[in-house]
This record gives C-alpha cells, sequence and structure tokens, in this order.
C-alpha cells in the first residue's frame, strides 16, 4: 500500500502523463481529479470492512453493547477535538483511467 500523501500525486502523474480524449480534449485534469477521489474511496472501503470485523468480533463477546457504546463516544469525541471545522465534500471522478488507477494503488483486503 503507498503511505504518505505525495505517494497518490506521484503515482498519477507518472500513470496520467499527457493524453487527449475523443473530442481531442486533454483529460490529464480529469485523470489527476478522479485518481485521488478513487483512492480514497478504496481508503474508506478497506476502513470500513475492518470497522465490521471489528464489530463482529466484539458482538461475539458477552460486554458488546457496552463496549460499542463507549467505542462509539470516545470515536467521535476524539474525531471532533482532532477535526473541529471538519465538513462533507461531495467530488466527481469522470475518467475511467484515473479511477482505476488510484483503486489500484491500494489493493483490496
Amino acid at each position: 500500500m503507498a503511505c504518505g500523501g505525495s505517494s497518490w500525486r506521484r503515482a498519477s502523474t507518472t500513470a496520467s502523463g499527457t493524453k487527449t480524449g475523443g473530442a481531442g480534449r486533454n483529460t490529464t485534469r480529469s485523470f489527476r481529479r478522479s485518481f485521488p477521489t478513487s483512492y480514497a474511496s478504496r481508503i474508506g472501503e478497506r476502513l470500513s470492512t475492518a470497522s465490521e470485523q471489528a464489530t463482529r468480533e466484539v458482538v461475539a463477546s458477552e460486554t458488546a453493547p457496552a463496549l460499542l457504546a463507549a467505542h462509539s463516544d470516545a470515536v467521535r469525541d476524539a474525531a471532533a477535538e482532532q477535526f473541529p471545522d471538519l465538513t462533507r465534500v461531495t467530488t466527481a471522478a469522470n475518467n475511467r483511467e484515473g479511477w482505476a488507477a488510484g483503486r489500484d494503488e491500494i489493493p483490496p483486503q
């Protein structure tokens, strides 16, 4: 798995080169926008999978409800403290090659 903020930028730049689409338009910019969106999506998938697995393991124990409630509160509080100005942003990925390259950068679990 690639690590560090500049890893995906290097991979994006290397993979994209300069390309043109069917209408002769330069698609490099759309590739570079699609790549990190896909990269982040793959990270989100892996985090969701890990969270689901951890939840299944905790639910199997007798103290599951108390542990899950405490963990959920702790995560919410830590996120609010570390990222007080966090907002949601909607993005679009419209370059298939960029999307595929971003997903391929991080293999599935």
